[in-house]
């Protein structure tokens, strides 16, 4: 790893780490909550502290890389790097004070014109449990690798799904395949978290995960952290 890429990353888990004792702090105390695209898709004010938190962060040390966060959004503008941040991957089960919640950072570097997965980070601060995955070197769970499951069959399998925010105004909701799914295999779970579900199957805990209408922040750490395991 070049000394530029450990920098990023080094910075990248000093913030998810930072975020999440933030989180972790306020943890169980009344927090502002409001509504965005629905009214179940919420957001905190403990979202916006911890993305003002790791924006900062980032741009203090690396003015020129680009930004994209799931409040602020993306920025218009190019750069050979882009950091895809989602500050509290889990902001229903936060809001109802259920402790399942991550911080989820993604590095990315452009290759060919398009932005590549370089580095992906996913803190969970309730468990302590820091998931990092570097590409081409593997993945680990607090400093130890991991792999995914070796099971073969679906109906040896644990999945794990979740379902859209706009499930309440259209048919696409997925509850049919989560029925058909339940029954082809030992259960699904719907825990509440994308970034947590994809880091339970590259360690192995689920042996699969599907999920429709994600984001980048949603996903791009964790699908580099299924690959690095041994996934697909």
């Amino acid at each position: 790893m070049s000394a530029e890429d450990k920098e990023m990353l080094d910075l990248a888990v000093e913030l998810a780490m930072a975020a999440g004792a933030l989180q972790r702090d306020a943890f169980g105390e009344d927090v502002s909550i409001s509504e965005k695209s629905t009214e179940i898709d919420l957001v905190t004010d403990i979202d916006h502290r911890s993305e003002e938190l790791l924006l900062s962060g980032i741009k203090e040390r690396f003015p020129d890389h680009v930004l994209m966060a799931e409040e602020s959004g993306a920025e218009e503008r190019d750069g050979e790097f882009r950091w895809i941040v989602d500050p509290l991957d889990g902001t229903v089960n936060y809001a109802h004070k259920i402790p399942h919640f991550a911080v989820l950072i993604a590095i990315q570097e452009q290759e060919a014109g398009d932005y590549v997965t370089k580095h992906g980070i996913t803190y969970d601060p309730m468990r302590e449990e820091l998931f990092i995955a570097t590409r081409g070197e593997g993945v680990s769970l607090n400093g130890k690798a991991i792999t995914v499951s070796p099971t073969q069959r679906l109906l040896d399998s644990t999945l794990a799904t979740g379902f859209p925010y706009g499930r309440l105004f259209g048919d696409y909701d997925n509850h049919a395949e989560f029925c058909r799914m339940n029954l082809l295999s030992q259960g699904v779970r719907r825990f509440g978290s994308a970034g947590l579900d994809l880091a339970y199957v590259a360690c192995g805990r689920f042996d699969g995960y599907w999920e429709y209408h994600l984001n980048a922040w949603d996903i791009a750490g964790g699908l580099l952290m299924v690959n690095e395991a041994g996934g697909r």
